[in-house]
């Protein structure tokens, strides 16, 4: 092969290749979650346990419900930033909340946990539990979103949020009163 022959198959060989890697699409992409909403409540127990729900979706807002054992008390609103979004649905993903049990109940007197995961197609995957009787894989993701709160910008609001829960209904604290005992005169 003579060399300028080489030369001109150098250069072809040299743009084939610039040309098909300039095809390929090196911008990061988003990541496709496919949960779409997270409903988390907490609350119930012997002790003071916080009475509260979260509600986080893919527009990256958060809805807040503080009842009782909070550091917050009422109506808030605020944000989640992207990353926190895909990690919280990377782990639910992980632990394949899908084929999870709807109940973990077979305790009462430890801190009583209501989830609701809203896949894409709006199917609802709805878990009630007591946490310990949560698999440790479950534990995990809830340790892992409860340590992490502080990362969740909370701004109070006036409004007065709907959550689709029950637990963040404050207990009912109702006064028993028993009546004395009756004795018999007969005797």
């Amino acid at each position: 092969m003579t060399r300028p022959l080489r030369l001109t198959w150098t250069i072809v060989l040299f743009m084939t290749l610039c040309w098909t890697s300039s095809c390929s699409n090196n911008t990061p992409t988003e990541r496709e979650n496919s949960i779409k909403r997270i409903v988390f409540a907490t609350g119930g127990c012997f002790g003071p346990c916080p009475v509260q729900v979260f509600d986080i979706d893919t527009s990256l807002s958060v809805k807040f419900k503080g009842v009782e054992n909070t550091d917050f008390k009422g109506f808030y609103r605020g944000n989640v930033t992207q990353d926190f979004w895909d990690s919280l649905n990377m782990k639910f993903e992980s632990i394949h909340y899908k084929q999870l049990d709807s109940a973990y109940d077979r305790t009462v007197d430890d801190l009583t946990t209501e989830l609701m995961i809203y896949d894409k197609n709006n199917k609802i995957k709805y878990i009630y539990a007591q946490s310990s009787d949560l698999p440790d894989s479950v534990k995990n993701v809830y340790d892992w979103f409860l340590t992490r709160l502080d990362m969740i910008k909370l701004t109070k609001t006036q409004d007065s949020l709907t959550f689709p829960t029950y637990l963040d209904r404050p207990p009912i604290r109702t006064i028993i009163k028993f009546l004395p005992p009756k004795v018999d005169s007969d005797k």
